[in-house]
């Protein structure tokens, strides 16, 4: 407790003032009683007795009045130590890094725990009426809590934030969030609190809030880094020199000064070991190769473990699902019309018909899966097996006599392939008559006549998202006129509106109105090329193949069901079971809330079978390498002296607040003023009816 004005307790002198009064009062000059007024006295000592106890009882409460006065003028204050702010109510959004570096155990808990518990502390700090907002910064940023100013419930949801997730770090995707969670709030003081670990990686993209928003970032654990190993890659190829076995590529990384020195590596599947070997670390970490024989089961899924001698900073990137099948990628085979030698070729002369395509479906990008792919000539491919093809794509084909082609084409929709067909010198219309219960559109005849420009058709795609599609200025010679079939989508059209690329979705075929290379559009050279290519080649692939990539949590592709799904269920790593029922199917299955670490498995049941195994639905979540390195950055609360304990940072910015107890005593001021003067005039009526002693 203190004084903001110490000075004004001179008032205090002021109390003898009413002392001094009152003594001269009763100063009285002496009175000589005459016999009349004796008779009097006795029925005058009661009221005379009454009208001393309100006198005295004036006197206190004019010295009262004084004293509080006094210490009101004083500016007296209490003294408060707050976990948090100044003590004034505001609208906070508090932001937690539940990343994976934040799963790193300093003290006796993780730092996601002790940035709760700080989260905890801070909520409590806060006066009544408050308003928070939760905000989780591992990527991507999720909302935990919207702006409420019921503290308790703020509370309540921190109990459902947990350490051991895989996210990488997003602060300023997450104090972006806040930011806009504080729009509209209540209090004109907006703060954003950043509880984080703060390392290196997690200053990529500064965060940036608005300019009537306070930025605050307090670090949760040890300044320094520390010594950790990471396994960053683990893939698993066919090993091209023993059939049956497979060659695991493993990359592991080195952070914060491990040494250099030989670390055993495990393979493993549950409780059986697939295999053992070691990695030679240099300064920066290192790489080998491990062998294991291909599963003769339908479960792909293993993990490859580091096995330090001590234990790092961070036992959680120390292992990494791996998964032990041929590539899920689509597999695509490409029937080229007219293949034709590379001297003859000619830019806008056409000729191998499908290399514009191959190079697109090269360049899709790695993290979405690629394509496997292969070309052939109509004779090779009346003689191929498509057992293992996805999409087969026919450029320029001619259908001969016999109708060997088109019956291979037939089976192989039925069993569920995907087609695409693209139009071309060969294509002959009556000839594609005998496809026409396939194809999405009846094939009418090659038109003549330049034509520029793509437009997207009248049924929505997410074959053509929002904005530019890089078609628009697609200039054709030549083009195939086509009769959408029912049921079919005409997902490109000609600037006349007739189609140029249509799609059956439910039976995944698809015709284009052009050629594929360059002999009648310069289609493969607009930029929208590329990208619409890898999308119709990939839609025309049965759903249910994942990725043999690893991907990071947030940043998942959807799962489709396979035809004739009932059920879909997910079991995680750690054995946890995700069921998706029948009427869950009908929609691709969202995967970025999954957070959890290695390899995934996926069964799938039919009207036929119970939870089968789904090899290629199989995928891998892993961190982002990033997230290994601990190395912290520097922050300028780093300056500032904060408490530690067990390691674990506590705040640096607790306050002492000055409670002022001036409003109180001005209050009792007036009281004691009322009391005095009801005193004062209950004297002096008593004195009116009470005669001289």
């Amino acid at each position: 407790m203190g004084f903001a004005a110490p000075w004004a307790l001179l008032g205090l002198l002021a109390v003898a003032v009413p002392i001094v009064a009152h003594l001269l009062r009763r100063r009285d000059v002496p009175v000589r009683a005459l016999p009349t007024i004796a008779l009097l006295r006795k029925a005058d000592v009661a009221s005379r007795r009454r009208v001393r106890v309100v006198d005295h009882l004036l006197l206190a409460s004019r010295i009262a009045l004084v004293a509080l006065a006094a210490l009101a003028l004083a500016a007296p204050f209490a003294s408060a130590t707050l976990a948090w702010g100044d003590g004034r109510q505001a609208s906070v959004a508090i932001v937690i890094d539940d990343s994976m570096s934040m799963s790193r155990t300093a003290g006796r808990a993780t730092l996601v725990d002790a940035a709760v518990d700080r989260a905890r502390e801070v909520i409590g700090a806060l006066p009544a009426e408050s308003e928070v907002v939760l905000v989780l910064a591992g990527d991507a940023p999720r909302l935990l809590a919207p702006r409420t100013d019921d503290l308790a419930l703020a509370r309540s949801r921190l109990d459902g934030v947990r350490a051991g997730g895989a996210r990488g770090t997003d602060l300023a995707g997450a104090v972006e969030l806040a930011t806009r969670q504080l729009a509209g709030a209540r209090h004109p003081l907006r703060r954003v609190l950043v509880l984080s670990d703060h390392a290196q990686h997690a200053s990529e993209g500064e965060p940036i809030a608005a300019r009537d928003v306070t930025i605050e970032n307090e670090r949760i654990g040890p300044d320094e880094g520390a010594p950790n190993l990471a396994l960053v890659s683990a893939l698993a190829t066919p090993d091209p020199t023993t059939p049956g076995q497979l060659a695991i590529a493993v990359e592991v990384r080195s952070f914060g000064g491990v040494p250099a020195e030989r670390v055993p590596l495990v393979v493993r599947r549950g409780a059986s070991e697939l295999a053992r070997g070691d990695v030679a670390l240099t300064e920066r970490g290192g790489r080998t190769t491990l062998h294991v024989d291909a599963p003769t089961g339908s479960d792909p899924t293993a993990e490859v473990a580091l096995v330090p001698s001590e234990p790092d900073a961070l036992p959680l990137d120390d292992r990494r699902g791996v998964l032990l099948r041929p590539a899920s990628a689509p597999r695509v085979l490409m029937v080229d019309g007219d293949p034709q030698m590379l001297g003859r070729r000619r830019l806008g002369g056409g000729g191998e018909e499908v290399r514009f395509l191959a190079q697109a479906l090269s360049l899709a990008p790695r993290a979405e899966g690629g394509f496997v792919q292969r070309a052939v000539d109509p004779d090779t491919f009346l003689g191929t097996s498509l057992d293992d093809v996805d999409v087969v794509v026919l450029a320029n084909v001619e259908l001969r006599g016999g109708g060997a082609l088109a019956t291979k084409i037939t089976e192989h929709v039925a069993r569920g392939g995907g087609l695409l067909v693209a139009a071309g010198d060969r294509v002959q219309p009556g000839a594609w008559a005998r496809l026409e219960s396939v194809l999405p559109a009846r094939v009418v005849a090659a038109t003549t006549g330049e034509v520029v420009g793509m437009r997207r058709g009248e049924a929505p795609s997410a074959l053509l998202p929002a904005g530019a599609t890089g078609l628009e200025a697609v200039r054709a010679t030549q083009r195939l006129a086509m009769e959408p079939h029912a049921g079919a989508e005409v997902l490109l059209a000609w600037p006349d509106g007739t189609p140029a690329l249509v799609l059956d979705p439910a039976r995944r075929v698809a015709i284009l109105g052009t050629t594929l290379d360059d002999a009648w559009s310069d289609l493969p050279y607009r930029p929208g090329f590329l990208p619409l290519a890898v999308r119709l080649v990939r839609a025309l692939a049965p759903p249910g193949s994942m990725p043999d990539v690893p991907f990071a949590p947030g940043h998942a592709p959807e799962l489709r069901a396979p035809p004739g799904a009932t059920e879909l269920v997910l079991i995680a790593p750690s054995g946890r079971l995700i069921e998706h029922d029948e009427a869950e199917l009908a929609r691709p299955i969202d995967l970025n809330a999954i957070d959890e670490a290695g390899a995934w498995r996926v069964q799938v049941s039919t009207d036929e079978r119970t939870r089968e195994e789904a090899p290629r639905s199989a995928f891998v979540i892993a961190p982002p390498d990033a997230e290994s390195d601990l190395t912290p950055r520097a922050l300028a609360s780093d300056d500032e002296e904060g408490a530690r304990e067990d390691g674990v940072a506590r705040s640096t910015t607790r306050t002492v607040v000055r409670r002022s107890m001036a409003p109180w005593l001005f209050a009792l001021v007036g009281l004691m003023a009322i009391a005095e003067g009801t005193l004062r005039v209950a004297r002096a009526r008593r004195e009116r009816g009470t005669p001289a002693a």
